[in-house]
């Protein structure tokens, strides 16, 4: 369920959207950045999904603690997805260096029920902010609690860093605690 499309949306609202429904300290600045402080495993917020906020951030048009309205997530559906079939596009879309927030941004795979191999292939280069760090999950890299990096997630890949090109089989079985979707979330090189 996507947030209201106008209106006013409540820190209530966003916590259903990014499914941290038990998430009690709340800070919108971590929320719109995706904050995901994977060095520690404490303090997690969902990463955001680029597709649903593709056509307001891209590499010229990224956020910043200056820009930060609410007006910017109307309608953002944490659950836009892509098929298998698609070749997908992910970029950082917050500013480590300028906020000292740690941000992540995801891409969402939708992969089925079925069990199978899967070849996955990644490219890319550094974003606008240095060098970047990559990973792959099986399953919903956060707790709805916020306390942890998902202890329910399988981490597929070790962490990818800067311009990596990088190709790889993964043997997919399907577990219904986990879903159907695979999970590319990047975020700074902040070491």
């Amino acid at each position: 369920m996507p947030l209201p499309s106008s209106g006013q949306i409540t820190f209530d609202n966003v916590r259903t959207e990014i499914s941290q429904s038990s998430l009690t300290s709340y800070a919108f600045s971590k929320w719109a950045s995706g904050y995901n402080n994977y060095y520690t495993s404490t303090g997690v917020y969902a990463p955001i999904n680029y597709i649903s906020s593709g056509s307001r951030w891209s590499a010229s048009t990224t956020m910043s603690l200056s820009n930060l309205s609410m007006s910017a997530w109307y309608s953002y559906d944490h659950s836009q997805r892509i098929s298998q079939s698609v070749t997908g596009t992910l970029q950082t879309h917050f500013s480590y260096y300028a906020s000292g927030i740690i941000p992540s941004t995801m891409l969402i795979v939708e992969v089925g029920t079925t069990n199978q191999t899967y070849s996955i292939n990644i490219s890319g280069s550094n974003s606008p902010y240095g060098s970047a760090i990559m990973y792959v999950f099986y399953g919903k890299p956060w707790e709805i609690s916020g306390l942890s990096s998902g202890s329910a997630a399988t981490k597929i890949t070790g962490a990818l860093y800067g311009a990596q090109n990088m190709s790889f089989d993964y043997n997919y079985t399907y577990d219904a605690n986990k879903g159907d979707r695979l999970y590319f979330v990047i975020l700074p090189d902040s070491s």
